[in-house]
């Protein structure tokens, strides 16, 4: 075997290399975790201002695994009534396991969700709050098993 037939089965398994590697990529999902992302980098100031809302809270947030359930405890003062919020689980790498919840005024600071709601996997969690005429924001990762 010359140096030419050599050239031509590295030149030939260089293509076949590229052929897989596009194959498979047509094969990948990537779904966009935010529909509305520009929109809601215009509005980032009033996220990072929740952020630091809820730092200065006593507690965190918290998510819990419990045994038919999973639980979000929210880190607000039990003085202190919620107005309006939302609770979102992300899925990573299945929309369609998406939850959102919204939160209403006078709503007990501790959600239970059932497990039949929630698929396995890694979640997202952000929770927006607006309680007496404030704003806050946390985010958390959840993996449930």
């Amino acid at each position: 075997m010359n140096w030419g037939h050599k050239l031509l089965i590295v030149i030939i398994g260089f293509v076949l290399m590229i052929v897989v590697f596009v194959l498979i990529s047509f094969k990948e999902t990537n779904p966009i975790i935010e529909e509305n992302y520009y929109d809601r980098e215009l509005k980032y100031q009033s996220l990072i201002d929740g952020s630091e809302n809820m730092l200065l809270l006593d507690s965190k947030l918290q998510v819990l695994k419990e045994e038919n359930s999973t639980v979000v405890i929210l880190p607000l003062p039990e003085s202190q009534r919620i107005d309006s919020g939302k609770i979102e689980f992300i899925h990573w790498q299945d929309p369609i396991n998406d939850l959102a919840l919204d939160l209403h005024p006078g709503q007990s600071k501790k959600i239970e969700i059932s497990d039949d709601k929630l698929g396995k996997g890694s979640y997202l969690v952000k929770v927006t709050i607006h309680s007496l005429q404030k704003f806050y924001y946390a985010e958390t990762k959840f993996l449930k098993e």
